[in-house]
């Protein structure tokens, strides 16, 4: 099965592709679909179109909100590293935002709370041995 984020980039490289050959929405829409039925709707089409035209050639979707992030998983990870007993309420007090927020910002630097502390979400080289000595 593939990806559903490749599937999206690649369909907005296709658009890009379109836009270059200078077709129109309604003729790059029918190209796409010919390949991948349901790909992209009409609409899609003329919002990429007029990113393309306006020099935005980036095919990856923008953030839906346009704030800034307002924790630093920079910081986020070292104090979590430095003292992994911390709860997600003692580090949203610590950064002044709210505990959903630093869950969030700790999935997605591949944090995952477990048994107390906050440990690698991703099984790498350095933590494979030592779950598989459990078993």
């Amino acid at each position: 099965m593939v990806d559903k984020n490749f599937m999206k980039q690649h369909v907005h490289r296709c658009l890009l592709y379109e836009f270059q050959k200078k077709s129109t929405t309604t003729v790059a829409m029918k190209n796409i679909c010919e390949v991948y039925p349901d790909a992209v709707k009409d609409h899609k089409c003329q919002l990429w179109f007029k990113r393309f035209k306006d020099v935005n050639c980036d095919i990856f979707d923008k953030s839906c909100s346009g704030r800034e992030p307002t924790l630093n998983d920079n910081l986020l990870t070292e104090t979590a590293i430095s003292d992994p007993h911390q709860n997600t309420r003692d580090l949203a007090q610590k950064f002044n935002v709210s505990r959903s927020t630093s869950h969030e910002h700790l999935k997605q630097i591949g944090q995952t709370y477990k048994e107390g502390i906050w440990v690698p979400h991703l099984r790498t080289g350095h933590n494979i041995p030592s779950s598989a000595a459990v078993f």
